[in-house]
């Protein structure tokens, strides 16, 4: 400390505090009325489901899963609910895409709880639209089964809303994508048609995505930050329930991949 009293340098070692370490009464009494607060809004009932919304082993990375629709379904929903920019518009995003690592655990059949969600989406990730070609879409889906694994299930593998998609995972990496659909916007009825690669598409999906995590390319265009993941999954469920959203074949692959020995 010089003369001003301004602390100018600093040492020391970190206090490693286990179960030996007697918790201090003074603090406790701060936090327990907090504590008593955060339980009873994670105990708070948003809605329920006639179904197990899986996420058992990871499943989300290596299939299409009923958990991954219905948070795609959620983010989707967010935007197409909205009114259009333009009246030849039913919806001003075509689909939703969320990488499986963002899943974290399933939700049960029956009541689900404010807890339950957080435990399911618990990054705090905020949805995003994001503007891009049909090349630059299918470069993602691509990426989405590069270093596909039964055994390393990997968190790139996109769950989808508003898409269909069939790999070949016999094909060479960079090369599995057999077929891609995607919904219109500008049609009165809408309907799945082939990614054409000049035409621009708007797919919502997360920040994390939309910045470059997970070996994603970094979005070049993309629109406001939207609100949380976590606030748009318990305005769907609350909306929706009772959920009871299946597989419905918007994910199909062919083919196997070889695993490195054991």
């Amino acid at each position: 400390v010089d003369k001003n009293g301004k602390v100018i340098n600093g040492t020391g070692n970190p206090i490693l505090l286990n179960s030996t370490v007697k918790e201090d009464e003074d603090m406790l009494k701060v936090i327990e009325p907090f504590k008593n607060n955060v339980t009873e809004v994670m105990n708070r009932t948003v809605g329920w489901s006639k179904v197990l919304l899986e996420q058992h082993d990871n499943i989300c990375r290596i299939r299409e899963c009923n958990l991954g629709n219905m948070m795609a379904d959620a983010y989707f929903a967010h935007y197409a609910d909205m009114n259009t920019s333009s009246a030849d518009l039913w919806s001003d995003v075509n689909a939703a895409i969320i990488n499986g690592g963002t899943i974290r655990a399933p939700l049960p059949q029956g009541p689900i709880t404010m807890g339950d969600i957080l435990t399911t989406a618990p990054f705090g990730q905020t949805i995003i639209p994001v503007t891009l070609n049909g090349t630059a879409l299918k470069q993602m889906f691509e990426r989405s089964v590069e270093r596909f694994s039964y055994l390393n299930r990997r968190g790139e593998f996109l769950q989808v809303s508003g898409m269909r998609v069939v790999y070949n995972l016999s094909l060479p990496s960079l090369c599995r994508v057999v077929s891609l659909k995607i919904l219109c916007k500008k049609c009165q009825v809408p309907v799945y048609n082939d990614v054409v690669y000049e035409k621009m598409y708007t797919i919502v999906t997360t920040d994390f995505v939309a910045k470059g995590g997970d070996g994603f390319a970094k979005a070049e265009q993309y629109g406001e930050s939207g609100p949380v993941d976590f606030d748009v999954l318990v305005k769907y469920i609350e909306k929706m329930s009772p959920i009871k959203t299946p597989i419905e074949g918007r994910i199909i692959i062919h083919g196997n991949v070889t695993e490195p020995s054991p």
